[in-house]
């Protein structure tokens, strides 16, 4: 690994033991630039994702095109 990916993989560690309540929201004032708009957008993604249930069932096509 690179030293940009290696400071962006423990900005986004120190990320996910943020949202499993085990840290404080990391800092991205070490970054780069460009490192931090790469955080951001990881960071952002797995906000998005830490709602969605991998377990639940799929909605059926019908109510996917429901009203289209």
């Amino acid at each position: 690994m690179t030293e940009r990916e290696d400071r962006v993989d423990a900005v986004i560690q120190a990320f996910l033991d943020h949202l499993e309540g085990t840290a404080e929201r990391p800092s991205l004032d070490h970054l780069t630039d460009v490192e931090r708009g790469e955080a951001e957008s990881l960071m952002t993604s797995l906000e998005a994702a830490r709602g969605i249930d991998p377990h639940a069932s799929r909605p059926s096509i019908e109510l996917l095109l429901a009203g289209t």
